[in-house]
């Protein structure tokens, strides 16, 4: 039925399904296949704009399940990287839970992380850890949540060696536990007493109130009776008249008012019929409009390089790709000549469709240029000559001042692994080199490949490349997003500090936090303001 939101939900409850599977049996393979089905489900979710609570909720629900599956594995295997997985997706659920101040959430996924804590041997953050998370466990006035927070000190404390606190702990545990147990039967007992007693005194209240009400009613019903019957007497000799009177008058008005209606009718007719003529013709150009779109965008997707290609050329990357409209202004080109790869992501003149004709433009050159010409300098140079050829633009003085300078921003690098050296030219866009913690912005030069004012030939940087480098190229559309509800860009600055912060994780895991902070700072799909891409390759 396309229902993306409710086919996320099932996945989780799979995911779920799998996990009681994995407490009966210990099966390692049963928690596998519910970690699984917890990120498609996540996966899902993330390609979806909603904001209702139920579908977000269940979202980062996921995120607090798959932490718990991730510190069960790692339990299971000893491998540290389950381990470090539980914390990353921890932290997304704990961080929306207390925004959303879901007491209940808060403690169960606080209780994973300080599992994630007793995994590490780190006794003693664990133990502060849980002393955090007492004042969410005094918000929960039930017994049950006393004893299960008791257990949590208690193992921790035996942990640490301190085995009279641990006994401590155990007694006010089995406190609780009792405690549940009397206050449910007491209060079963309590409910049951104090509802036969309000059934006993209703039903005397009701057998009481029918008998005076049925008096009443009679009373009523008499005097109701001998009013009504004169009123109707009057009523009804008032009519007799009143109509003699009035049927000749309403006669004469009657027809006039058909007349008029008649008229009216005819002509209403005749704006129907013209109005449903201009909405058939309107919808008939919508959808050749529609169906014109949506067929340019698959002949812009076919112009793209596929990400198959892309992963024969580079065996670790990430492409972030998302056009504002149908169609985009901003396109990526890869391709491999020898040992020398090449790399060109670029941000054309306006978006949608005048965008993407711009954009088509520039690929089906780049698929010609490319193949005689791979250094990045005289790539961009034959790029602006083809596209000031393509767009007929002229440098004289007088059409600078009156023609629009269409055109595109451009980075370009090859690689060549072998060799370990990357040569870099750009139009308006840079490169950012992110190498034992530091980001290095490789320039470009500052003018489009198009008309403009300057028009010198673009220079290329060489620079020696080492294993685990991270190279980015991106348009201006993530940087330039206005945030929801604030009067602010995401800016450049603080673009480069999150490629920073997480350019050490696996290439899949930027691609998902970038499109995560991207659509939490966009709000709603219909805020993104301009096409937006980013490719992220790692040197191995």
């Amino acid at each position: 039925m396309n229902d993306s939101l409710n086919y996320a939900y099932s996945y989780s409850y799979l995911g779920d399904i799998y996990i009681s599977k994995f407490e009966e049996s210990s099966v390692i393979e049963d928690a596998l296949k519910a970690k699984n089905y917890h990120k498609t489900a996540i996966k899902i979710f993330e390609t979806i704009d909603t904001d209702k609570e139920i579908f977000v909720s269940a979202k980062y629900l996921s995120y607090s399940i798959l932490s718990s599956i991730y510190i069960n594995l790692a339990y299971k295997t000893n491998n540290d990287n389950y381990a470090d997985s539980c914390a990353y997706y921890q932290k997304i659920g704990f961080d929306y839970f207390k925004q959303q101040h879901s007491t209940h959430n808060i403690v169960m996924t606080g209780y994973t992380y300080v599992s994630y804590l007793k995994y590490l041997k780190k006794y003693k953050e664990a133990l502060q850890y849980l002393f955090s998370l007492k004042q969410y466990i005094h918000e929960e006035t039930s017994k049950l949540s006393l004893k299960d927070y008791n257990s949590q000190l208690k193992e921790v404390y035996l942990l640490l060696g301190d085995y009279r606190s641990a006994y401590e702990c155990f007694e006010k545990e089995t406190e609780y536990k009792e405690a549940h147990l009397n206050d449910s039967s007491m209060t079963a007992l309590a409910e049951m007493k104090t509802e036969q007693a309000m059934m006993i005194e209703r039903m005397d209240r009701e057998k009481a109130e029918a008998i005076h009400i049925a008096e009443k009613q009679k009373m009523r019903i008499i005097i109701f009776s001998l009013v009504a019957g004169l009123a109707l007497i009057s009523l009804l000799v008032f009519y007799i008249f009143r109509v003699l009177k009035l049927r000749k008058t309403a006669n004469a008005v009657l027809a006039e008012k058909n007349q008029l209606l008649a008229e009216q009718n005819n002509k209403l007719a005749e704006q129907k019929e013209e109005i449903e003529s201009q909405r058939d013709h309107i919808e008939a150009q919508s959808k050749e409009i529609q169906a014109s779109i949506n067929y340019a965008q698959r002949i812009q997707r076919a112009l793209l390089t596929p990400d198959e290609a892309i992963g024969r050329v580079f065996s670790d990357y990430f492409l972030l790709y998302k056009p504002r409209s149908v169609v985009s202004g901003d396109f990526y080109w890869v391709g491999q000549f020898g040992d020398n790869k090449v790399c060109i992501v670029a941000d054309c003149t306006g978006h949608g469709v005048p965008g993407g004709f711009m954009s088509v433009l520039g690929m089906t050159n780049l698929n010609y240029i490319v193949s005689q010409e791979i250094a990045p300098d005289a790539i961009l140079n034959k790029l602006r000559e083809a596209i000031i050829s393509n767009l007929r633009q002229s440098n004289s003085d007088e059409n600078l001042n009156a023609q629009v300078y269409d055109g595109m921003d451009v980075a370009a690098y090859v690689v060549n692994e072998k060799q370990m050296t990357l040569s870099f030219a750009g139009a308006n866009n840079p490169l950012i080199l992110i190498r034992d913690n530091e980001v290095q912005i490789i320039k470009p030069d500052r003018m489009p490949v198009g008309i403009s004012i300057m028009m010198k030939p673009f220079n290329t940087v060489t620079v020696e490349l080492r294993k685990g480098d991270c190279l980015y190229t991106f348009s201006d559309g993530f940087q330039d997003q206005f945030g929801y509800n604030k009067d602010r860009k995401f800016q450049k600055s603080r673009l480069r500090n999150l490629l920073l912060e997480i350019h050490t994780r696996p290439m899949s895991e930027q691609r998902e936090l970038l499109n995560l902070v991207f659509k939490e700072w966009r709000g709603p799909a219909e805020n993104q303001t301009d096409d937006v891409v980013i490719m992220g390759v790692r040197i191995n």
